[in-house]
C-alpha cells in the first residue's frame, strides 16, 4: 500500500490480518506525488457532509471485499473480459 498518510497504514492494519511493517520505497514512473480530495466545495455548494466517519467507511470497504473475493479474484485475473 502506498500512501504518504500513516494514519490510513494503521487503520488498515487494525481492520485487516496485515503487520504494520512499513516499507519506503522510491516512487514509480509517472507518480502523481498526491492524490487529495477537498470536499469544501461540495459541503458549501451542496451542503453535502460524509455520511460515515473514515475509520468506519474504511472498515466496510475492508468487509466487502472480504465478502466478495470471488468476485475480486475474477478482477485480478482478468477473468471479468470472458
Amino acid at each position: 500500500m502506498s500512501t504518504e498518510k500513516p494514519e490510513v497504514v494503521v487503520h488498515c492494519a487494525a481492520y485487516t490480518a496485515v503487520d504494520r511493517a512499513e516499507e519506503k520505497v522510491e516512487d514509480r514512473l509517472g507518480h502523481d506525488r498526491r492524490y487529495a480530495v477537498d470536499a469544501t466545495k461540495a459541503k458549501h455548494e451542496l451542503s453535502w457532509a460524509p455520511s460515515v466517519e473514515f475509520a468506519e467507511g474504511l472498515a466496510e470497504t475492508i468487509a466487502w471485499y472480504r465478502d466478495h473475493q470471488a468476485w475480486l479474484g475474477r478482477i485480478e485475473s482478468g477473468a471479468y473480459r470472458e
